[in-house]
């Protein structure tokens, strides 16, 4: 496990790859980002032994966690960031082959001025297990379901109904600091619930399966239908 620390703001991250419970424990490493102070203009560039990544990913994170746009890097691995509001940003940026780097701004105003200008260089580290829900949020997957409303039954792989899974619903983009709606799936495994139009992610768990997510819009205009989730046998540890 990994826990973050930027300017006392810690997020704790699960490291155990075949985990399937949300519970967190903090008995592992510590590694600590020093905020490099920078003007509200970004010029990022992303490389790899010296050389640039095109088309590499940049994740711009708030103080709290929370995501607030993703960009890719250009032909020449560059991510231009214009008028970033004041404050404090956590900066990640990966590449093929769990590449990544990390990197914290302070963005203040600075006379004279005109653009902060950093290199993040990518190095090989371990990918974040997909089992605590900072991961599945952060996590870059596409909609997969549009529904008019979201209902349907979440099932074991044999297709027996989980009585009592849990749902957690967020708002894309939203951090893990953010309170979701939560409920639970009935007797039968079905689960139902009214949102407005807009895009959400939903944790689906139960204690020994995996933790999966579904990235779905509610839109008045789709097709009217129930989702089936599976999720996967995992034990905890």
């Amino acid at each position: 496990m990994s826990i973050w620390l930027i300017r006392g703001v810690c997020l704790l991250l699960s490291a155990s790859p075949g985990a399937a419970c949300t519970s967190i424990n903090s008995s592992e490493a510590v590694e600590v980002l020093t905020a490099q102070p920078a003007a509200r203009k970004v010029q990022i560039k992303v490389a790899l032994d010296g050389a640039p990544v095109p088309g590499a990913k940049l994740a711009v994170y708030s103080a709290d966690e929370r995501l607030l746009l993703r960009a890719s890097a250009d032909d020449s691995g560059i991510v231009h960031l214009q008028k970033m509001s004041l404050g404090q940003y956590h900066i990640v940026a990966t590449g093929e082959g769990h590449l990544r780097s990390d990197i914290v701004l302070a963005v203040s105003k600075k006379a004279g001025v005109v653009a902060s200008v950093f290199q993040m260089d990518l190095l090989l580290k371990p990918e974040r297990p997909r089992s605590d829900e900072y991961s599945l949020l952060a996590e870059e997957l596409p909609v997969r379901e549009r529904v008019p409303e979201l209902r349907g039954r979440i099932e074991d792989p044999l297709g027996a109904a989980i009585v009592g899974a849990t749902l957690k619903v967020y708002e894309d983009g939203a951090g893990s600091n953010s309170k979701p709606v939560e409920f639970k799936a009935g007797d039968d495994g079905s689960f139902s619930h009214k949102f407005s139009d807009g895009i959400y992610r939903a944790l689906v768990m139960f204690p020994g399966f995996r933790t999966s997510v579904v990235v779905f819009e509610i839109s008045r205009f789709a097709t009217n239908k129930n989702l089936h989730i599976p999720l996967q046998i995992g034990g905890c540890s």
